[in-house]
């Protein structure tokens, strides 16, 4: 695609550009691209395929294949060697992510974490970990006191998996963030991890992105989020949620006071839910973060949050980038307290930069980052 550089566009992106980078969405991981394709997501086919139960039977399962598994003790002596090595160096964080770990590395590393309570960060992205793998960690996350940061983005743990961490975090103290992006999970797991967040008194951050809840696995988040005081930062981009689920989402605003970021990208959001969105945002004041990106807003529902936004001055980062705002949009969220405003991707003339430029102009303080084509690696 061609972008047309003229001198006003050309002087608001490269004075603001520079300024900021949007914040990543979730847990970030060393070896993961930060740089999602902002693309719709496809279909995994079914999320309930490949559950293995419940985490009683995991736990037997798994106690059985110990014991039968040929590479058993060579995977428990390669990750003991490993977690011994870190902790030599006075490392706490272990990163395995992109190793190829499969359900039966992945019992043999849960029994080295349950041997080595101080750990704090585990990240086992981008492996192959099931059910069954994701059932041992569970196990050992029920006796751990120490481990604050849990990332199992794009695994297959599926609804199984997400049933049996959910019941560990139950009973677990200590876990702050967990990133469970990209792996399956259906609503009957977002039900089980809703379930988990009104007994949880410590978990911050869950991401749940690129998922398939859908508006009941949604409505259910949403009513945990009533009685939760400690969550913080829900991301629920992609995740095929739709009116009912988005209402849900967004009524709770009203009364939960822990909740600081919202991420609802690519859920087909149109108007009418950014209108009862709006209206919502008049009576909240913990969120500071909301991204809408890639959905199908237009210049009515950008008025319609400028004019919301007017009396929430507490929300300071609004991501609308590839949705469908033009001129009038963007002249409405001009006029508003935000400090980053993430445009890119939309239908934004020269009415609509000159507008954003005058604000910029005359407020210079104002914004930290206005964005209005795609920024360029």
């Amino acid at each position: 695609m061609q972008y047309t550089f003229t001198p006003l566009k050309r002087t608001i992106f490269l004075s603001f550009i520079l300024l900021t980078i949007f914040a990543g969405q979730g847990s970030s991981c060393q070896c993961e691209n930060a740089s999602e394709s902002q693309s719709s997501q496809s279909s995994r086919g079914n999320s309930s395929g490949g559950q293995s139960g419940s985490l009683n039977q995991g736990k037997n399962t798994g106690q059985k294949k110990i014991v039968s598994s040929p590479n058993f003790q060579a995977n428990l002596q390669k990750y003991e060697a490993i977690v011994k090595e870190a902790l030599e160096k006075n490392k706490k964080e272990i990163i395995l992510c992109n190793e190829s770990i499969r359900d039966n590395e992945a019992i043999a590393l849960a029994e080295v974490l349950e041997n080595h309570p101080s750990l704090t960060d585990l990240n086992l992205s981008r492996n192959q970990i099931g059910a069954k793998g994701a059932e041992a960690l569970a196990e050992a996350l029920q006796g751990n006191t120490s481990l604050t940061a849990l990332n199992l983005s794009r695994n297959q743990i599926r609804d199984g998996g997400a049933k049996a961490l959910a019941e560990a975090l139950q009973g677990n103290p200590s876990l702050t963030d967990l990133n469970l992006r990209r792996n399956q999970i259906g609503k009957g797991g977002a039900e089980a991890l809703a379930e988990a967040l009104k007994l949880n008194p410590s978990l911050t951050d869950l991401n749940l992105s690129y998922n398939q809840i859908g508006d009941g696995g949604a409505k259910a988040l949403a009513e945990a989020l009533q009685g939760n005081p400690s969550l913080t930062d829900l991301n629920l981009g992609y995740n095929q949620i739709q009116n009912q689920g988005v209402a849900a989402l967004t009524n709770v605003l009203s009364s939960n006071t822990s909740l600081t970021a919202l991420n609802l990208m690519g859920n087909q959001i149109r108007d009418g839910e950014v209108t009862v969105l709006a209206d919502l945002l008049q009576h909240n004041t913990s969120l500071t973060d909301l991204d809408l990106s890639d959905n199908q807003i237009d210049d009515q529902g950008a008025k319609v949050l400028a004019k919301a936004l007017q009396s929430h001055p507490s929300l300071a980062h609004l991501n609308l980038s590839f949705n469908d705002i033009k001129d009038d949009g963007a002249a409405a969220l001009a006029n508003t307290s935000l400090t980053t405003l993430n445009l890119c991707s939309n239908q934004i003339g020269d009415q609509g930069a000159a507008a954003l430029s005058k604000v910029f102009r005359e407020q210079e303080s104002k914004f930290d980052l206005v964005r209005i084509l795609p920024h360029q690696e």
